[in-house]
């Protein structure tokens, strides 16, 4: 009996825009902070640094749920995909939410 998962097409657009919602959760709160008109609000450092964190939090826990859900079953079930699945979402976390308008710093 094959009790894995099995997404359409919709599945996927849900979770590419959940990405989305994030990582401008993560990049952009203050724009949300106007949206929702707490702009002007005193103590919006605070705000502002609980949406930014919340957001890469939920951008790196759907990430990584993608690259363990989303793969073919004999992937999934490999020992070693299983270990660079996780550093691989830590690592392009740390990439996508670094990156600063599309240009990449050099060190």
């Amino acid at each position: 009996m094959d009790n894995s998962l099995h997404f359409g097409f919709r599945e996927y657009l849900i979770f590419a825009w959940g990405l989305f919602v994030f990582f401008w959760m993560a990049r952009a709160p203050k724009a949300l902070l106007t949206l929702l008109g707490l702009r002007d609000e005193t103590g919006s450092a605070v705000l502002v640094g609980c949406v930014r964190w919340f957001g890469r939090f939920a951008f790196f826990s759907l990430l990584s749920a993608i690259l363990f859900v989303a793969v073919p079953t004999q992937l999934a079930q490999n020992s070693v995909y299983e270990l660079a699945a996780l550093p691989a979402s830590i690592a392009i976390s740390v990439w996508c939410l670094r990156v600063r308008s599309g240009e990449i710093r050099r060190s």
